[in-house]
């Protein structure tokens, strides 16, 4: 069946110049014209497109090229099959087509392919209203449903290979991550292989499908979870990693909590110094009150500081020292305002002589009762220090005990360094009791 892209319902041919212009007279016959217009279709051995992908989309180059000595109007026409048979579509232009003696007309003729098969046909040019073909050529396309030749079929011709121009790409290929091209048509994107929905780089760990932004972030683990990308050991934020992790920030919990922060009177180590509100601490916050370091058979020796001040004190971090060893007060040890702390070699009652020690000092300081110094740090301040020599007052089974008629107000860490603020208490002294006054 022959087919045209247009077929005017009729042409008007130009007389011969020199016929008179009266009756009788009569158009030129496509015989007529034979020899005065002349068409010529190049390439004339054919248009070919063999072994055309579904996707190929590349026109057809046409040339027609007017020989003769006269204009001529024309149209294209094809002898295909029924449309529904036909695997490609060859769309020719609309309209009738004009071309002046000499002059060229170059056509592109689109291609649409629809299924894999051959295309044989013959191209005619069609002179003005007449059925016969002016210059003809054939007209050979040849849809492969498998251009690339690795098996998988074009997804029009009903397979599933999603780029059919590539023999490296169909379903069951080795993907190559992060090259932009989806090697095995699976239809993730290929900037994200561990499949959780977040592309590379967005993910900080894209082989991991339990690390993304948004993901719930596991502290301490060494991983970064939500790729927010805060270190994994600071859950605060604050700049330092936690204490648990190896780091200097004692609450990772708290913001305001971490090495450069201010230290704050309320009862917590703002600043990770592992002291206690030591800004507010001043020499004699508290002083050294009372010692025995000469006990009577199957006592303990011990050491009593007295709190002078209107605030609880946390002693942790604090040290007592003597010339000879340094002892760490236990941590969370508290004197309550205005209060007594005593502490021992040994906190035991049942061995200690039936002492109730608030605190053993371990290792104990080696307190030597002749001559030594008690020294009593938090950090770097030294809160208060007694150093005693061979001519203070001692006895065994006796404590040594600071005047209790002294004023203690803090501030002061000067009142009991001289002999004479001191005195022996009789017998086992007045351990975790108020210090009685000492005898003129």
């Amino acid at each position: 069946m022959r087919t045209r892209a247009h077929r005017p319902a009729f042409v008007l041919l130009p007389l011969l110049p020199l016929l008179p212009l009266f009756a009788g007279c009569k158009p030129w016959s496509v015989a007529e014209l034979s020899a005065v217009v002349q068409i010529e279709l190049s390439p004339a051995e054919g248009l070919q497109s063999l072994g055309r992908s579904l996707d190929d989309t590349s026109p057809l180059a046409l040339t027609i090229e007017n020989v003769g000595e006269r204009s001529a109007t024309f149209g294209l026409a094809t002898d295909l099959p029924e449309e529904a048979q036909r695997p490609v579509a060859l769309v020719l232009p609309e309209g009738p087509l004009s071309l002046a003696p000499g002059a060229t007309l170059d056509l592109s003729l689109e291609v649409i392919a629809t299924a894999d098969g051959a295309y044989n046909a013959v191209l005619s040019l069609i002179l003005d209203d007449s059925d016969a073909a002016l210059a003809s050529v054939p007209v050979a396309l040849e849809v492969l449903a498998d251009f690339d030749g690795d098996g998988a079929l074009h997804p029009a011709a009903g397979g599933d290979d999603c780029d059919d121009a590539d023999p490296a790409v169909s379903p069951g290929a080795e993907d190559q991550w992060y090259d932009g091209i989806d090697q095995d048509c699976d239809g993730s994107n290929d900037y994200d292989a561990d499949l959780d929905g977040t592309p590379s780089p967005e993910d900080c760990d894209d082989l991991d499908p339990t690390v993304a932004p948004g993901q719930a972030e596991l502290w301490y683990d060494g991983v970064d979870q939500d790729c927010d990308p805060s270190n994994d050991d600071d859950a605060d934020a604050d700049g330092f990693p936690a204490a648990s992790a190896g780091g200097p920030d004692c609450d990772d919990a708290a913001p305001a909590v971490n090495p450069s922060a201010p230290d704050l009177d309320n009862g917590a180590d703002d600043d990770c110094d592992l002291l206690i509100d030591e800004d507010s601490l001043v020499a004699g916050s508290l002083l050294i009150n009372e010692w025995s370091l000469q006990p009577s058979l199957g006592a303990t020796a011990w050491i009593e500081l007295a709190n002078g001040g209107a605030a609880d004190r946390d002693l942790s971090g604090w040290t007592l020292d003597s010339d000879r060893g340094s002892a760490p007060l236990a941590s969370g040890l508290t004197i309550a305002a205005g209060g007594l702390l005593l502490l021992c070699e040994d906190a035991d009652p049942a061995t200690n002589g039936g002492l109730a020690c608030d605190a053993a000092l371990s290792p104990w300081p080696a307190f030597v009762a002749a001559s030594d110094r008690a020294l009593l740090k938090a950090g770097s301040l030294s809160v208060d220090s007694v150093r005693w020599t061979a001519t203070w007052p001692r006895s065994a089974g006796r404590s040594v005990a600071l005047d209790g008629a002294l004023d203690r107000s803090p501030g002061d860490n000067s009142v009991n360094d001289d002999v004479s603020a001191w005195c022996l208490s009789p017998d086992g002294g007045s351990p975790g009791a108020a210090n009685p006054a000492c005898s003129p």
